[in-house]
């Protein structure tokens, strides 16, 4: 084999290691950690921005772009590499060879399977690391107190084995830090664009609740991705 070969055949095999971890849900297996590749399948690198400008350059120009949350790979390598969306469209293909980025629908067969989006989240929520909600007090229309302030555990119980953890997102039209959600949310990609919007659809986690969230996000937005097996 020869040398620019051999290097290529073991950057990416190295990023594959990521993906040694699964779990079966329902019918779909999934990896249980958030993607950390630096290649596409082909071995093309995958341009690391590390400012705001050209977090936004690359987003303007439509090129794929990673980044590690705040831009700080020593702290919060562990959480895997937030993309853009143009990462996700490239077609020399983002997620290693035997996975692919669930679509919209293979979102829902999860949540499905887990008991719809009302309570999905709280199965899929890691059993640590998220910081407590506290729910205000709530009122009638005439001032009677109906429910009292409380602290609720933002935790889940991960008892399908999805571990989501909290680590957060990079904000399109966050003032000042655009990293934010760290120990209170989290956010992947789809690979399905809405039709609406022409952005890719987003499912997510936070402390506030049971619920998987569900949305869609800019195309200047950063957020992981978790793939499933083909």
């Amino acid at each position: 084999m020869k040398k620019a070969s051999l290097i290529l055949f073991l950057l990416i095999a190295f990023d594959c290691i990521t993906y040694a971890q699964n779990v079966t849900i329902g019918t779909q297996v999934w990896a249980t950690k958030n993607l950390d590749v630096s290649v596409f399948r082909n071995g093309d690198p995958i341009p690391e921005v590390k400012t705001d400008a050209e977090w936004t350059a690359a987003g303007e120009n439509k090129q794929p772009a990673w980044c590690y949350f705040k831009n700080d790979s020593i702290n919060y390598k562990k959480y895997g590499k937030l993309y853009n969306c143009w990462a996700i469209r490239d077609k020399r293909i983002l997620a290693p060879e035997g996975y692919h980025i669930p679509s919209e629908n293979e979102w829902r067969i999860l949540i499905s399977y887990l008991g719809g989006r009302e309570i999905a989240g709280e199965k899929m929520k890691s059993q640590s690391g998220w910081n407590i909600y506290k729910q205000n007090a709530e009122y009638d229309r005439y001032g009677e107190l109906i429910q009292s302030e409380k602290s609720i555990s933002g935790n889940g119980t991960n008892i399908c084995g999805f571990s989501g953890h909290p680590f957060g997102i990079r904000s399109y039209n966050q003032i000042g830090d655009p990293f934010y959600g760290n120990n209170v949310s989290t956010e992947w990609w789809s690979s399905t664009v809405a039709s609406w919007t022409k952005n890719e659809i987003t499912f997510g986690l936070s402390n506030e609740g049971k619920y998987v969230d569900e949305g869609n996000n800019s195309i200047f937005g950063g957020l992981y991705i978790r793939c499933i097996k083909d």
